[in-house]
């Protein structure tokens, strides 16, 4: 930073920066996360050096220049993403942003959690000087997932498949939805004289193009369009450079540039030393060729012959001739022939059904490959391992029986334990803390039904949040974790964001309500002076205009509620706070002419944040009077209620207004997300709807846009005991 000459660079020399940036940059160095600052109208870059390994090679390069410049392959995506808070919008924030980026000298697969928030500047028109970006790159973690995936949806089907052409067609259907690492794919099986590969299955490619003939000659010593005789040669899998040139019309896959190499993968067979089949696999022009990627394939081939020796294997013992029944004469032998060797090794067979010499054959051919295929999973487990201990995520597996078998280095560090002090020992001994918690409920869950789980939860021992995905099978269950404390601390950002745009808003609509009664007040108290003397009249407006005050008073107190916000839980009585809230937007239900109905039943309190309370139930009452056409009608109910075994209380607001469409209903509580684009920030639901979840909660909402049947719905369930968890803008965490 202090060696570039910030003299050509639009932003001048550093002793002319404002002061909002110099404390910027200052903060950029300090911080251990990657982080980018966009400065000025033509977003100028500043950043750490945690960010330097996002840029590759256009490191140092890009200090000081424009965006536009630096990432000019994604711009179109940023420059939305950017000029919204830079302009005075809300914050943006992506949790998965994928882009391809050339930052190597070739146009890579990204993705990253990102989140863009606003730089004040009071020395700038607009009073916002840039945008700060703080950026995680999860490359690694999904594309790891995404082959972790391949590899379990082949061999959870291993064994389905009754014929090589079933095997075969299913890997081509499986591998078709993963074209982001398998652009396109051929698979020949060779015939039992190991002269002739034929092409059983395709994806990616036309099937009538030169670059995918139906049967390559394996004898043949002029060139093939694939070159399997290396492959064939050394068992191993064959990089094949420049591969547009084998097509008419080169396999284009899922990126902006099609694949420029393929792998031959050889599919080995039950036999030692003799092959099955290839695997021509494209490769990803947007994924570097290493050591994981390698792997991958080898796995995957790994798992094709596994499957296609399970089918051939079938296929065999179908083939073989059934023995209805047989008659042993008095030497124990069938009349007329010799004794088999399964005979010898079984004589009791002889004398039972066809279908149990089929299954002793079965057996036979089972132990033979035993060895072989204990071989297999060994090298499959290993291959397992590395892929494993290469992700970014933490993973460990727990048996049936809540030992933890594996887990690696990853895991380890995010729970702050060594591997030989838990490999094997009983998950609940190592956290006992855990079971009580929603990870140890799941975790439970997921044993006893065999369905996947998903969920995020704030560890207290760590003070850290992790989402936590939970794939049960037979033998226990796989835990994969994240740390996502980064972003849970982002979304508290958008909270507070939130929380001051409904300041905002309520102050607006405060002003507006005691306006009314204010003029009310300086109406009564011009009356009382021109009374001369009339002390009864005078008496009924002073009387009147106390009132008119009281009722201000009141609207203050009311409002000062929603801000007053105490970090100490209280007790809450509904009635009485929803009645607040009605009282605070008293005017704009009279205006409308919406008729309110209370059906108000006794409850019991509920412990939470007052304030929260009230941001909650004041979004929803503001959205359906907005909603609600004058004359309307809305509906709010109180009900004591419980919810899969937790007591609590329902809140029900409905309105007879226009409804919500069908398709923005499953949207309805995103981020920014809104239908009222001059007026909404896209952030009041969401907000809600973190709240309540927060607090143990739920909400649900269900809308109809019918001519004779319109309007919404909001149920609201609040637990009467539940514990807060939140973060202050510094990061730390706070339970209370």
């Amino acid at each position: 930073m202090r060696a570039t000459d910030w003299t050509k660079t639009p932003l001048g020399p550093p002793d002319t920066w404002s002061p909002a940036l110099r404390m910027m940059a200052r903060f950029l160095l300090a911080n251990r996360f990657p982080q980018l600052l966009w400065w000025g109208p033509q977003f100028c870059c500043l950043y750490n050096d945690a960010y330097i390994p996002i840029l590759g090679t256009k490191h140092p390069w890009a200090l000081g220049r424009p965006v536009s410049d630096v990432w000019e392959e994604i711009w179109h995506v940023l420059e939305p993403l950017i000029k919204t808070p830079f302009q005075g919008g809300p914050a943006t924030w992506m949790e998965d942003l994928q882009l391809e980026l050339n930052r190597r000298g070739f146009f890579e697969e990204t993705h990253f959690t990102v989140a863009y928030s606003p730089v004040p500047d009071e020395s700038v028109p607009g009073g916002i000087g840039g945008v700060l970006a703080t950026v995680h790159e999860i490359t690694s973690q999904v594309i790891g997932e995404r082959r972790t995936r391949v590899l379990r949806e082949l061999g959870a089907h291993s064994t389905e498949p009754k014929s090589a052409k079933e095997a075969c067609e299913f890997v081509g259907k499986t591998l078709s939805t993963y074209a982001k690492d398998i652009p396109f794919l051929l698979l020949y099986l060779f015939d039992e004289k190991q002269q002739v590969a034929s092409r059983t299955c395709t994806a990616g490619v036309d099937t009538e193009d030169r670059g995918c003939p139906k049967s390559i000659d394996l004898l043949a010593t002029t060139d093939q369009v694939w070159p399997l005789s290396a492959a064939r040669a050394t068992g191993k899998i064959q990089l094949i450079e420049n591969v547009k040139n084998k097509f008419d019309m080169p396999p284009q896959g899922p990126w902006s540039h099609g694949p420029s190499m393929a792998a031959v993968a050889p599919i080995r067979s039950n036999l030692p030393d003799q092959l099955s089949g290839f695997l021509v696999a494209g490769l990803s022009s947007h994924i570097p060729f290493d050591g994981h990627y390698r792997h991958f394939l080898e796995l995957m081939s790994t798992q094709i012959t596994t499957m296609i020796g399970n089918a051939r294997a079938f296929e065999q013992e179908e083939r073989r001739p059934a023995i209805d029944s047989v008659s042993p004469t008095p030497c124990g032998t069938p009349a007329g022939s010799e004794m088999r060797i399964d005979e010898i090794m079984a004589p009791e067979l002889t004398a039972r059904p066809g279908a149990d010499i089929a299954m002793y054959r079965l057996r036979q051919e089972m132990m033979r490959n035993e060895e072989e295929l204990h071989l297999k999973a060994e090298s499959a487990e290993r291959q397992y391992r590395t892929i494993l201990e290469s992700i970014s995520e933490g993973f460990v597996f727990i048996d049936r029986k809540w030992r933890i078998g594996y887990a690696n280095e990853q895991w380890a560090a995010l729970v702050g334990v060594t591997l030989p002090e838990v490999t094997g020992k009983d998950l609940w001994q190592v956290f006992p803390e855990l079971e009580d918690t929603a990870f140890g409920l799941c975790y439970q869950q997921a044993m006893k039904t065999s369905r996947p789980e998903r969920l995020e939860e704030y560890y207290a021992p760590l003070g850290r949040w992790f989402h936590t995905n939970i794939i049960p099978s037979a033998e226990g269950i796989s835990i994969f974790v994240q740390d996502v404390t980064e972003r849970h601390i982002q979304q508290e950002r958008l909270l507070l964001s939130e929380k001051l745009a409904a300041t905002g808003r309520l102050a607006a609509t405060t002003a507006h309500e005691i306006n009314n009664p204010l003029e009310s007040v300086l109406n009564l108290i011009y009356l009382a002076r021109i009374s001369n003397g009339q002390a009864e009249k005078v008496e009924e407006f002073l009387s009147t205009a106390e009132n008119e005050m009281t009722r201000v008073s009141d609207i203050a107190r009311h409002t000062l509620g929603f801000y007053r916000q105490s970090s100490i839980p209280a007790q809450i009585d509904m009635q009485v706070l929803l009645e607040e809230v009605l009282t605070v937007y008293h005017s704009r239900l009279r205006v409308g002419g919406i008729e309110v109905r209370r059906d108000f039943a006794t409850v019991p309190t509920i412990k939470a944040l007052r304030g929260e309370m009230n941001q909650v139930f004041s979004n929803l009452l503001s959205n359906a009077i907005d909603a609600t056409r004058k004359g309307g009608r809305l509906s709010i109910a109180l009900r004591e209620s419980e919810h899969n075994g937790t007591a609590g209380v329902d809140v029900r607001i409905e309105d007879n207004g226009s409804g919500i469409p069908p398709e923005n209903l499953p949207r309805l509580f995103e981020a920014f997300f809104t239908t009222k684009p001059t007026a909404g920030t896209g952030l009041g639901l969401w907000v809600v709807k973190q709240f309540v979840e927060s607090w143990g909660g739920n909400i649900r909402v269900t809308s109809s846009t019918g001519a004779d049947s319109h309007g919404t719905t909001f149920t609201v369930f609040l637990p009467l005991v539940a514990v807060k968890r939140s973060y202050q803008q510094d990061g730390s965490a706070q339970v209370a």
